[in-house]
């Protein structure tokens, strides 16, 4: 009998208090995911909507933090897209699916999704000051800052410049850090366990 027929035959073999408790498990962990991509999309808002107020006071603490201050907004995306996953992946494991398909399959279909959306959302509160009509609630959402700027287009090509090579770093720089990681694990195994 291969694997898979014999996961087949544990699944038949299931009582519906263990079924409850499985599908409670994953109705729960679910929930729980809806609710940090839900706070993840409230961070981006909020750090965009308040780019100013936060770069006023980067600038307040030390003069050089007004170089990193226009990367905010990108740089909390960012960020973002770097931990969703990981807490996504945590959850999913947490739901005990029977097969590693079903596994992958739920860790890229949510974290694809997720990842998008916190693009759109990024686009939309930028493409906001193109529009006369508002897209959201509040009357500026981001501030056209017409010193620094020629025109609006510029402005919103500009933070998705900075966007894609804050992505870019934290990709470059994400990788071989793993794996330094990795060998200062096997480094430390090797000297503890001999």
């Amino acid at each position: 009998m291969i694997k898979e027929d014999r996961v087949k035959e544990k699944i038949k073999r299931r009582t519906n208090g263990q079924k409850c408790e499985l599908y409670t498990t994953r109705a729960v962990t679910f929930t729980i995911n809806l609710v940090i991509v839900g706070a993840c999309w409230t961070a981006i808002y909020l750090v965009i909507t308040e780019e100013e107020t936060i770069t006023v006071w980067l600038e307040d603490k030390a003069d050089w933090l007004s170089y990193v201050a226009g990367f905010i907004p990108s740089l909390c995306l960012a960020f973002i897209n770097l931990i969703l996953p990981m807490m996504t992946n945590l959850l999913i494991a947490c739901e005990r699916w029977d097969f590693k398909s079903t596994v992958i399959i739920h860790e890229i279909f949510r974290n694809f999704l997720a990842k998008q959306f916190n693009v759109v959302i990024f686009f939309l509160l930028n493409f906001d000051m193109l529009v006369s009509e508002q897209i959201f609630q509040r009357d500026e959402v981001m501030r056209f800052k017409e010193e620094t700027y020629a025109c609006p287009e510029l402005q919103i090509s500009i933070n998705f410049l900075r966007l894609v090579a804050t992505e870019v770093v934290i990709f470059l720089v994400k990788h071989p850090l793993r794996f330094l990681a990795y060998k200062l694990k096997l480094c430390l195994k090797r000297a503890i366990c001999g």
